[in-house]
């Protein structure tokens, strides 16, 4: 027999043992969740920050403990009032996000929460607004060839 069709045997033969000897991480614990996942800002102005705080609770019997929180861009900011968060306690995430300007229409923007010693984020935060357009110009670009610049 060629040496790659047994080679391919072997594997084929081995991978179902190799893939159920990994153990599966939770990466969700079901007694820490937040009160909501999802917010809506409304229309907003372009380059007026808004905000609104996320809360999550801890009905597990042990203590959690939040590693991180990261916005999904740079115009949002997320501040955790607390790390350590005991049971029957609650953490509170504030969110503030300022629409870039020149920026239009709905945005959608995530902040992900990480646990300690968890790889995976164990929530994701999602908030959206839509931009309000003070002027609008129709069409949106041109081109003025031959142009000449000064005179």
């Amino acid at each position: 027999m060629n040496k790659y069709t047994v080679f391919i045997a072997a594997f084929c033969f081995a991978a179902p043992f190799l893939r159920a000897q990994t153990p599966a991480t939770p990466t969700n614990l079901p007694c820490f969740q937040a009160v909501e996942t999802e917010y809506y800002f409304g229309n907003v102005d372009g380059g007026v920050p808004v905000s609104h705080t996320f809360i999550f609770k801890n009905t597990c019997t042990e203590v959690v403990e939040i590693d991180q929180v990261r916005p999904s861009c740079g115009c949002t900011a997320a501040v955790l009032s607390e790390k350590v968060i005991q049971p029957g306690a609650e953490a509170k995430i504030d969110v503030k996000f300022t629409p870039p300007q020149g920026s239009r229409g709905k945005i959608g923007k995530t902040v992900s929460v990480y646990l300690k010693d968890k790889p995976e984020p164990h929530t994701l935060l999602r908030f959206s607004a839509n931009v309000k357009v003070l002027y609008d110009v129709e069409p949106r670009s041109f081109q003025l060839q031959n142009a000449v610049v000064g005179i």
